[in-house]
């Protein structure tokens, strides 16, 4: 009866045994040698045959856990896939009967199916009349709609993901609020204004790659608490900063820890996203947080000149945002999960934490830290600097950089300087083009996993042209509106502002570009990697672009055309690039 169950398995069609493995676990007071074969569809391109050989002897039932030895594995279709299973000796809680089995082996053929994210392991456990444990290996790609708990859970994370770029943009922009009435105050001049926005940016640029290694190998989950933790409580720190000394160097430095905190961000939703999303569905998630970096922008714009008029000084307004973000701690730890394989397994102890594996330990820092360093080790370096796609990325995401860096640090300084407009009365001039951003990811994000999934075949040639068209409007858009604004900045603040909505709108298709993109080109362990290694010269590139707009800005009487045909030039430049050196195939993964 134990073994027609196997062979009942074993002959299932494909479509209902695909991504399952069946583990033979050793009948009951047996003493002799089975063997079962299974079967084999050649018209469907699928091939199952195992020989399964075990032996053992027991004396009464029980249920039994096994556990891989040494597995080896190869994805190229058509080869055998061997694995040496050494079941450990278990003592089942509540039974006196401990069993004892010898090794099993298993050979088995097949094709490997194509996946993009790492296996769920659910284990089902079996009862006392069985002779099979199965292990179903679920994956997100696999995952159905009503599969309550993942959905759930990544609605959840994605939700969770939402808020905390919200939090980001809010601590970021925040400084580019509170630079005019600091101005006022301190006197600062354009350079030194430059000079404070850039200071995130250097921190952001100093950790960003450190962040990337991080991911790959930490709980990304762990890692973006201590991001919200530390950039929280510098941005909480900057107005006593600004009253300690009688210098700059305490503010710089706590712009510095807000950058350099804030650089877990991109990362790790990276990372997340490369294990919660699936393909045809990435760029519609990217345009959903984007939207709350956006969002953040605005609330910055709406909230602080309130929070100014509330409290009667710019100080408040940082106290008000590091507040948030310790809250946001909250939900964060209770709720988010690295990836589908971080729920908790049937099987398991009630009393297991969540962070682990069926029954791992939780790693201790110093392991995790070790792990990084190991991660640092094995990264492909190599491939990466080989790579043209990674080099197309780079120079889009430098681009991207100059143009977005600015747009946040100098948009309330242009109106004010162009305008004569004060922090209060500019909140909507600010505002909606940021409202246009969102709107603009939102619909990138949802055209561009509407046309991979009406594709006749997902090819990597397909998702290459869709990147790609994707790529030029969020760069060639941009700077073909700044060139108009440069050529004749408008009398009416209004219309300057039409023209600034369409440029932060352009900018946003890039969540159908190169930022969803990249999870294609590294899959889920190196997905956070890849993204660091592009950020880290965009950022330099973007924080040049900040000092050296407030350096153009000094040198010709605030004339802004020079500023926005030089925003249009490296525009033109990373798409062009992107263009000539971009592809969607999976490399380093």
């Amino acid at each position: 009866m134990q073994y027609w169950l196997v062979f009942f398995l074993l002959c299932l069609p494909p479509t209902q045994i695909r991504g399952w493995t069946v583990v033979p676990r050793a009948p009951v007071a047996l003493s002799s040698q089975k063997v079962v074969s299974g079967c084999s569809w050649s018209n469907r391109r699928w091939q199952h045959a195992t020989t399964i050989t075990s032996s053992a002897t027991a004396n009464q039932h029980s249920c039994q856990r096994w556990m891989a030895a040494k597995t080896t594995r190869s994805t190229t279709e058509g080869e055998t896939t061997s694995a040496s299973v050494a079941p450990d000796p278990t003592n089942i809680k509540g039974d006196t009967t401990t069993l004892t089995a010898p090794a099993t082996t298993a050979t088995i053929t097949r094709q490997a199916p194509e996946t993009t994210a790492p296996p769920v392991v659910e284990l089902v456990p079996d009862g006392d009349e069985k002779s099979m444990l199965l292990v179903k290996q679920k994956n997100i790609n696999d995952v159905s709609s009503n599969d309550d708990e993942i959905n759930n859970t990544k609605n959840v994370v994605i939700a969770l993901l939402w808020a905390i770029a919200v939090l980001s943009a809010l601590d970021r922009v925040a400084m580019a609020v509170a630079l005019v009435p600091m101005s006022e105050e301190f006197g600062f001049t354009d350079g030194v204004k430059g000079s404070i926005s850039s200071l995130f940016s250097v921190g952001y640029g100093l950790f960003i790659l450190p962040s990337g290694l991080l991911v790959a190998s930490v709980s990304p989950r762990f890692v973006m608490a201590c991001g919200i933790v530390i950039w929280s409580l510098a941005t909480m720190a900057t107005p006593g900063a600004t009253g300690l000394g009688g210098t700059m160097a305490l503010l710089l430095v706590a712009r510095a820890c807000v950058g350099a905190a804030e650089s877990v961000v991109m990362p790790t939703l990276q990372r997340l996203l490369a294990s919660w999303t699936k393909p045809d569905e990435k760029s519609a998630v990217m345009a959903t947080i984007f939207a709350g970096f956006h969002g953040g922008t605005i609330a910055a714009y709406v909230l602080s000149p309130l929070i100014i008029d509330w409290f009667g000084s710019w100080r408040e307004i940082f106290l008000v945002y590091g507040t948030f973000g310790i809250a946001l701690l909250v939900p964060w730890l209770v709720f988010a999960r690295d990836g589908p394989n971080d729920l908790k397994l049937p099987s398991a102890s009630a009393t297991d934490n969540s962070s682990s594996m069926a029954g791992e330990p939780v790693s201790t820092f110093s392991s995790k830290l070790n792990s990084a360093i190991g991660q640092f080790k094995e990264a492909p370096w190599k491939d990466f600097f080989q790579s043209k796609g990674t080099w197309a990325m780079l120079l889009a995401h430098c681009s991207k950089n100059w143009g977005l860096y600015n747009t946040l640090a100098w948009t309330p300084t242009f109106y004010y300087e162009q305008y004569g407009i004060g922090v209060r009365d500019s909140i909507w001039l600010s505002v909606l083009p940021s409202i246009s951003g969102a709107i603009g990811g939102l619909v990138a994000g949802n055209l561009a996993d509407g046309v991979i999934r009406n594709l006749p075949e997902r090819t990597d040639e397909a998702l290459t042209n869709v990147r790609k068209v994707f790529q030029s409007i969020a760069l060639y858009g941009p700077a073909l509106t700044m060139a108009l604004l440069a050529s004749n900045i408008p009398e009416d603040p209004q219309i300057a502002q039409f023209f600034l909505m369409a440029v932060v709108g352009f900018q946003a298709f890039v969540v159908a570009g190169f930022e969803a993109g990249n999870q294609e080109k590294a899959g889920t362990k190196w997905a956070g990697l890849l993204y660091s290694i592009t950020s880290l010269p965009a950022v330099c590139v973007g924080t040049f672009g900040v000092w050296c707009v407030g350096q153009v800005l000094d040198a010709t009487g605030q004339d802004w055309s020079i500023v926005f045909y030089m925003n249009a030039f490296v525009n033109v430049l990373g798409a062009t690039a992107f263009l000539a050196l971009y592809n969607s195939k999976r490399e380093f993964d």
